[in-house]
Order: C-alpha cells, then structure tokens, then sequence
C-alpha cells in the first residue's frame, strides 16, 4: 500500500515526495516549502485546461472508434484515413515558423 504525505492541498507519494526533498532540491536554493507551494499552485491553476484536453482527447477517441468500426478494411485507405484525421481536427496543419 502506498504511503501518503499531506504538503498543502497535494497528498503525495512517500516516495516521491522523499525524491523530491532529499535529491532533487538539494542544491537548487529552494526549499521544499516553495517547492511544494508553487508546485501546487501549478496544479491548480493548470487544472482546468488538463480537464479540457482530457475532454477533448475522450471525444476524439469516441471518434476514431467509430470510424474504424464503420470503416473496417476501407480505413486502409491512407488519403480517406487523412482526411478524416483532418476533419476531426486530429491532424492540423503545422504552425508557421518564423526565422
């Protein structure tokens, strides 16, 4: 069974949180009340959009599911396979770059 530790609103891994405290901060010129704080700060104001991609990621699964049960052998078709990548929105076209 796993052992907790409460550190603010987080409850952590024993094993973690030791790894945490005893090899990753040392030298950093933090301490592990900040850490900790600011870690969990971190979480929540992340939180949310985790939530939504979450979301997004289950919706987008629901689809391909369907569509290879639907399409069975002619999802081997790689440009019908792209553009329905396409059209869900799995596939994007890659972002500009500038030089």
């Amino acid at each position: 069974m796993q052992n907790y530790i409460a550190q603010g609103r987080l409850n952590i891994a024993s094993v973690l949180h030791d790894f945490i405290n005893k090899q990753v901060l040392p030298g950093t010129h933090l301490d592990a009340e900040q850490f900790w704080s600011a870690f969990e700060a971190m979480l929540v104001k992340l939180t949310p959009q985790n939530q939504s991609l979450l979301h997004t990621r289950e919706e987008l699964q629901q689809r391909l599911d369907t569509w290879y049960r639907q399409e069975g052998a002619s999802s081997a078709d790689p440009a019908r396979h792209q553009a329905f990548l396409e059209d869900i929105g799995y596939l994007v076209p890659a972002p500009m770059t500038s030089a």
